[in-house]
């Protein structure tokens, strides 16, 4: 598998977890502990390889000249790819959720749809909230890799983390606290996509070194800080924030080893379709649990609505595919006929300027 394949298979575990979390959380609640919160553990790995692909994005882009110009395509290339998914979701979630997200209504609900980064969006949008911060300080986060360089760029990461943690620790949980935090941990998901971006130099350095067992030792410490940060106190006072960047250097290293050591991999094509297309699936799955609520097919502590959800889910990934598809299709669409009237526009416009400097000349020479 070549490493576009191996980040998207991760991902596509990563977001079943997810599904599934929701799914025992909203539908199975007896049984909710069984699974409860490692699912959000599991998209530290969406940050570190968010960070990953949008790396090779930045150095195609800026590599040529870091100008004004190529930073202003980032984020329209950015906004183009994302937006449209992010709106249509927000659109159907007051359907799905009556009472749930009436800020979508207010005032502050503009704020949200335009994905500022100091306004959270409510519930599962928390992630776009802390994915659009990661967007934003990106062209940064290259710069300084590039001009730093690796060792200097990583001991600063690790300096945010340790600064963070007595932050985090001590810190009251208040809005903007928790709008700047992934795991009750300020700026976790920053370092992490951070981190994701050095990885593609890393890997080219450590990939003949890394072995299998060195990325099965990464794995096993990986769950074991997840579990150790799902819940509160299970340790010690707020140990579940205290161990957070031990779990940031596990999805480091599991990153870094996964696509080092290549391990083979079961069902390839299935987990790597579905990582592929894992924004929509995420961003549409907890209203397509309501529907199937709606239509009487899932019902709370009943068993059977795990066999009803395993049955349709292929059903949900197609029309998930095929909305990603038809809204990026439409979008480029729109885009090449704007470019299109651009471009006929410009003759118009400097016949127009020609006009009007000839009749400037012809009123001066009278």
């Amino acid at each position: 598998m070549n490493s576009r394949q191996l980040t998207n298979y991760i991902k596509g575990f990563a977001i079943l977890t997810v599904l599934a979390d929701h799914f025992f959380g909203q539908f199975l609640t007896r049984y909710y502990g069984l699974l409860g919160d490692y699912a959000n553990g599991l998209v530290a790995i969406f940050f570190l390889f968010s960070g990953y692909g949008l790396f090779f994005s930045l150095k195609k882009r800026f590599d040529a000249g870091a100008g004004g110009k190529a930073l202003s395509k980032y984020f329209f290339d950015r906004a183009l790819r994302i937006y449209p998914l992010y709106w249509l979701s927000l659109y159907i979630a007051p359907w799905a959720f009556p009472g749930d997200f009436n800020v979508l209504h207010s005032p502050r609900g503009l704020l949200i749809y335009l994905g500022l980064p100091f306004f959270g969006a409510p519930w599962l949008y928390w992630f776009m909230t802390a994915l659009f911060q990661c967007y934003l300080l990106a062209p940064l986060l290259y710069f300084l890799l590039r001009r730093l360089g690796m060792k200097l760029f990583l001991a600063i990461n690790a300096g945010v983390a340790m600064l963070a943690l007595p932050f985090s620790v001590l810190l009251p949980y208040t809005r903007l606290v928790d709008i700047l935090s992934y795991r009750y941990f300020l700026g976790a998901h920053v370092v992490l996509f951070a981190l994701g971006m050095a990885l593609p130099t890393l890997v080219e350095t450590f990939e003949k070194k890394v072995t299998k067992s060195m990325f099965a030792a990464s794995l096993a410490a990986f769950f074991l800080t997840v579990f150790f940060t799902r819940t509160e106190d299970d340790v010690f006072n707020r140990s579940h924030i205290a161990f957070i960047p031990l779990m940031i250097l596990t999805t480091f290293a599991l990153g870094l080893t996964w696509l080092c050591a290549r391990p083979p991999l079961p069902l390839k094509r299935g987990f790597v379709t579905l990582g592929r297309h894992s924004y929509p699936v995420y961003l549409f799955h907890i209203p397509y649990y309501a529907l199937l609520w709606w239509l009487g097919l899932l019902k709370d502590n009943d068993p059977k609505s795990i066999l009803i959800i395993i049955v349709l889910l292929p059903i949900f990934f197609f029309l998930c595919i095929k909305i990603e598809r038809g809204l990026n299709a439409s979008a480029a669409l729109g885009m090449a006929a704007l470019k299109r009237c651009r471009r006929s526009e410009k003759p118009c416009v400097r016949r127009r300027k020609a006009a009007q400097f000839h009749g400037r000349s012809q009123s001066l020479s009278h």
